[in-house]
């Protein structure tokens, strides 16, 4: 137990171990989740948890405090959990982090865990090619809103006409931009829809 170990060192007592006694086994990944909006300047998200669903299985940890029905004040550090796992790889690392954070799921309040996925989706990271300022210097394609393709606009437009009538898509979609449309925003349309419906 490391705090053990510290406490016996502060005592004044040695460790029976040297630093060439220590092996370095697999890799870890660990991601802070906030309670934060990251595609509004990371500005506070207090509120109610409506929803939460915590991940887990082999290889995965979460600390946390909150709970369904919690409600995270201003008044505090937004750090609402944090994430880690482990694999003997570090691309199973980054895969079993993949997973957990599809799976980690909190309704009610923003938080990080989009940017965190963004950050293990990028080709640089991938590749091991980052420094201490690399997230500094990409947050700006982080943090953009991800567009629909035109395919998935086509897609989205047939399903809602099937569903809600063609004159009203019409209408929605005539205000598309010529070459992509926020996903944000398309879905923010598609709400208003259903609440006029």
């Amino acid at each position: 137990d490391i705090v053990k170990k510290q406490i016996q060192i502060a005592a004044g007592e040695k460790l029976e171990y040297t630093q060439r006694d220590v092996k370095i086994r697999g890799h870890a990944i660990n991601c802070r989740i906030n309670a934060e909006d990251p595609y509004n300047n990371f500005t506070p998200s207090p509120g109610t948890i409506t929803f939460l669903r915590l991940p887990g299985g082999p290889g995965v940890r979460v600390d946390t405090h909150i709970y369904t029905g919690y409600t995270i004040s201003v008044f505090y550090d937004p750090l609402i959990a944090k994430l880690a796992v482990w694999g003997l790889t570090r691309q199973e690392a980054i895969m079993r982090m993949r997973n957990a954070l599809e799976e980690f799921v909190v309704e009610g309040v923003k938080t990080t865990i989009p940017i965190h996925k963004r950050i293990l989706g990028d080709e640089d990271f991938l590749r091991g090619n980052f420094h201490i300022n690399f997230v500094d210097e990409k947050i700006g394609s982080f943090v953009s809103e991800e567009a629909l393709t035109d395919e998935e606009v086509a897609a989205l437009t047939a399903v809602l006409a099937n569903h809600i009538g063609e004159a009203k898509v019409k209408a929605l979609t005539l205000k598309r931009e010529p070459k992509r449309v926020s996903l944000w925003k398309f879905a923010s349309r598609v709400g208003g829809l259903r609440r006029t419906l």
